[in-house]
């Protein structure tokens, strides 16, 4: 297929990812990337019943790519690429793109005619091998949280046969001879769950990497922030070692916010720890949940970051980089500001948390504090003020569906009374609605 001569990887039609990843969750389902949306429409194939490369050509990913070389829509199991691309954020396919498509331009090319694929060529894993986690934030579930099962029980009335405590991949012999055989191949491993840092499995990868001195391998994490030291081992150690490693700190708010959707945190602890990683070679960016329950505090959040120098609009040490061919040293482009320092994520699903999923006139007291929080910052520290703009007009781009917002006040007050919190206590404008239900 004449991909090369076109420049597909340009097209807003197209990804790299189905030629070279996979996204694995700890139940066994895989799916096109981690980005999509988890329910069994999107599912492509089980690593408990499947090869990788059954899996990789399942109908669903051959129709993927088939379409994707014939330049059509991409499937409703990409809408969040595209969702976010359409309000002005970037997103994962572009990202696959600009990193991979060279990588696997020939695996392209060489596509079958029905979309298929000769080769397993995973350079990037994400592979969630377990949902081990010490937190249950409000807007997780329990398949990613063993910290949910007990509230999840007591905020059920019914049976939604959802499985409860841990879930992993550790019995899977198949699967893991598999990985074996293919950890030579990976370029990038993306580590979340759970919490990484927490999981058995995690650390079998690590020591894997450590023993065949495959410190290459970029390592990338999702991860809470809330534990640096696991059994004895600082993480901060280990990353040290390796040549590439990049952290996605997910952190919603500070204080009693943290603590609220980031349940059995410590801010204070967790605050430290940001510190240490700020004060590492590690590179990191700050990746906030934007959602209901932080809407009016994501500015106080970014700038108690800010002024304790955690995201910078300048480049640290760690991120120089030198061309091998030109010896030209990259910079910093103050226009990545929200790529690379304060990556926002905005909340639509579960839709009870959603942005677009808040009162109208709450709305407007958010757009006025972002809008002019965003202002001061582009005149104090030359912040472009693109990111708060984009979430602005995404969080204003739909209509709140009442009967949804219900919902969440009804979950809100079931949530509160389980984990004896107060959400109308820290969020105060919302209280006249609590009153009413």
């Amino acid at each position: 297929m004449e991909s090369k001569s076109r420049n597909i990887s340009k097209e807003k039609t197209f990804c790299a990812a189905p030629w070279m990843h996979l996204h694995v969750i700890n139940d066994g389902r895989a799916f096109p990337c981690c980005v999509t949306e988890i329910n069994d429409n999107n599912v492509v194939g089980n690593v408990k019943d499947d090869s990788l490369l059954d899996i990789l050509n399942s109908p669903k990913m051959n129709a993927m790519r088939k379409g994707m070389l014939e330049s059509k829509n991409l499937p409703k199991s990409c809408e969040r690429c595209t969702g976010r691309e359409a309000s002005g954020f970037s997103s994962m396919r572009q990202g696959m793109n600009d990193q991979w498509y060279s990588k696997v331009d020939d695996l392209v090319e060489n596509t079958n005619s029905n979309g298929s694929i000769d080769e397993v060529r995973l350079l990037y894993w994400d592979i969630r091998f377990s949902n081990y986690c010490n937190l249950a934030c409000r807007t997780c579930h329990p398949i990613f949280s063993t910290s949910w099962a007990n509230d999840y029980v007591r905020l059920r009335s019914h049976d939604d046969n959802i499985e409860l405590g841990l879930q992993n991949l550790d019995n899977e012999t198949n699967f893991w001879k598999e990985l074996d055989e293919n950890l030579s191949k990976a370029e990038e491993i993306h580590f979340a769950g759970g919490e990484p840092v927490l999981m058995p499995e995690h650390w079998k990868i690590i020591e894997f990497l450590e023993k065949t001195k495959r410190f290459d391998v970029k390592l990338k994490y999702s991860t809470n922030a809330t534990k640096l030291i696991v059994k004895g081992k600082n993480i901060l150690d280990v990353w040290e070692k390796f040549t590439n490693v990049h952290l996605s700190l997910s952190i919603d708010g500070t204080g009693n916010h943290f603590e609220l959707t980031r349940h059995k945190g410590n801010w204070e602890k967790t605050k430290q720890n940001l510190i240490d990683i700020g004060k590492s070679n590690i590179r990191y960016w700050v990746h906030p949940t934007v959602s209901i329950l932080n809407i009016l505090h994501i500015t106080d959040l970014h700038k108690e970051l800010y002024d304790l120098n955690l995201i910078p609009n300048k480049i640290r040490d760690c991120e120089l980089e030198v061309d091998s061919t030109t010896g030209r040293i990259h910079g910093y482009d103050e226009q990545d500001y929200f790529i690379i320092r304060f990556h926002i994520n905005p909340c639509i699903h579960p839709d009870i948390y959603s942005v677009h999923n808040i009162p109208e006139d709450i709305k407007a007291i958010a757009t006025k504090k972002i809008t002019e929080y965003a202002k001061e910052c582009e005149a104090k520290y030359n912040i472009p003020t693109s990111g708060w703009d984009s979430l602005v007009d995404l969080m204003n781009s739909q209509k709140c569906d009442m009967k949804v917002f219900n919902k969440f006040v009804e979950t809100t007050k079931k949530l509160d009374k389980i984990r004896n919190q107060d959400f109308c206590s820290i969020q105060p404008e919302f209280k006249k609605y609590f009153n009413l239900i």
